[in-house]
């Protein structure tokens, strides 16, 4: 039978192994299913659009793209809300992402001013069921947003990455709140934690 540590230990493996397929399906299908796809130094301003349904993300944001979403509702897109990838660097304000695998994606050198945002509905069907992922050389500051009513974690955090999370609402996750590897620089500063079902900040050796 199996010990509570060694249960644990499946379910974290499924969940990684999740995260990397995960992640190769959305480098190799980058330029397609998206809502709103930005890059290569472009600025849009997107304020008060309905984005929803899409085979992908409903913003995707990579090669040096810039721009403002604003007032939006991104929900039902099938594998995040927002994917960030090589060196996008939009700002997030106040939108509302539901209804999704992961709701913001960030990877590869993207950084971003994230804020104000409601992220929640936040389930496991094609894919980890995080509110917010970051991965490999990443640098996002995530400011006094609500992240709620989450599958598995509100963050998990993998890879040489770093980020702010500085005033935020976290509630109502099935697994530890926030889960950071060894080599991630995460700094977390004045947020809330509540209404959780297992850990709040977990620290994890990583090979």
């Amino acid at each position: 039978c199996f010990s509570p540590s060694s249960v644990s230990s499946v379910f974290l493996l499924s969940l990684s192994l999740k995260l990397a397929l995960m992640k190769q399906l959305t480098l190799l299908l980058l330029y397609i299913g998206h809502g709103y796809m930005v890059e290569s130094g472009s600025t849009p301003i997107v304020t008060h659009c309905h984005t929803f349904d899409n085979e992908m993300a409903g913003v995707c944001v990579q090669d040096g793209g810039f721009g403002t979403f604003e007032e939006n509702e991104i929900r039902g897109n099938k594998k995040c809300g927002v994917l960030l990838g090589s060196r996008g660097t939009p700002a997030l304000r106040k939108n509302a992402i539901h209804e999704c695998s992961v709701g913001i994606w960030v990877i590869d050198d993207a950084s971003a001013s994230i804020e104000g945002n409601d992220v929640y509905d936040i389930h496991d069907d094609w894919g980890p069921g995080v509110a917010v992922q970051l991965q490999d050389t990443c640098s996002p500051v995530f400011r006094s947003n609500t992240l709620r009513r989450v599958k598995n974690h509100i963050c998990c955090a993998q890879g040489p990455c770093s980020a702010l999370f500085l005033e935020n609402d976290m509630s109502e996750c099935g697994g530890d709140m926030v889960v950071i590897g060894s080599e991630p620089d995460i700094t977390l500063r004045l947020n809330t934690m509540h209404h959780g079902h297992a850990r709040g900040v977990v620290l994890r050796q990583t090979n």
